[in-house]
This record gives C-alpha cells, structure tokens and sequence, in this order.
C-alpha cells in the first residue's frame, strides 16, 4: 500500500516546464534578432540609393543652372560652344558608359562620383511662334549620372529661349 507510482510524482516537473518555457523564449529572441538584423540591412540599401538617386539629380540640377546663367547663345549650341558637355542628338547619352566619356564632373559629390551632360535637342516645335520677340525656344535633355558603388542616371527636359 505504500508504493507510489512514478506517475503520481510530480517532483521536478517545474523545472521541466521551465526549460521549456526558456527554449520558447530563446528562439523568439533569436527570430526576432536574425528580423532587426535584415530590417538593418534594408534599411541601409534604401539609405545607400535614395542618396545616389539624389546625387544623381544635384548633378543635373547643376548643369540646368549653368544652362539657364548662360547668356551666350553661341554657348548654347553643340556646334559652337567650348563646353565639352553639351552634345548634339548623334551622342546617346542614356547609356552610362557613352555618357561618362561626353560629361563634366559635378562639383556636388566630395567623392568625385556624379557627373553632367546636355543633349541640345534644337528648336521646340510651335515654341517660336511668338511674333513679338525674334527669338527661339531650345530644348535640351541633361543628364545627371552617379557612378559609384552603383549607377544611378536621371534625366531632365530643359528649355530655353534665346
């Protein structure tokens, strides 16, 4: 009468439970841990191409600048101008590496890697047709370009009236 069972003891058991309870516990805290890590990563990726994306963009911002305080027409024009940057339309300038080898250096980037380019497209259509003022509206597509861990390129329409 004496004899308990092994089943009716319930020494130790807490300790059992505990252990379970704690291995729960680490994996979440592993789960949640390998998440934030990932989420870092991303995070950073995202930072990275919105910056390259951006200087890629200052960069053809400059060049419109120095298109719109140029008062020269004669600068203004591919086939006339000293400025190595300014192309006709036979220069296909969305190809990066095209483009790398018909562009000036940005000033914007400390780290050298954003460059700008025009492409004078020529008189707009119906943009002259002004009979007040004897002057014509050009259009230009500039070309922003950061070439650095990787490429980003943007393009800008432009017009002008001189």
């Amino acid at each position: 009468m004496g004899e308990k069972y092994i089943l009716e003891n319930e020494k130790g058991s807490v300790i059992v439970l505990a252990v379970v309870l704690l291995m729960l516990l680490t994996l979440l805290g592993i789960a949640a841990t390998t998440t934030s890590s990932i989420e870092v990563q991303i995070a950073g990726n995202e930072h990275r191409y919105k910056r390259d994306l951006y200087l890629a963009e200052g960069a053809a911002m400059q060049c419109a600048q120095i298109l719109d305080d140029e008062n020269d027409a004669q600068e203004l024009h591919p086939t006339s101008t000293t400025n190595s940057w300014l192309k006709d339309n036979s220069v296909e300038m969305s190809d990066p590496a095209i483009m790398l080898l018909n562009s000036q250096q940005s000033t914007i980037d400390p780290d050298n890697n954003t460059w700008y380019g025009a492409v004078c497209i020529g008189v707009g259509s119906g943009d002259s047709l002004d009979m007040t003022t004897p002057s014509s509206m050009h259009e230009y597509a500039i070309f922003g370009l950061y070439s650095g861990v990787g490429q980003h390129q943007i393009r800008v329409g432009y017009k002008k009236r001189f």
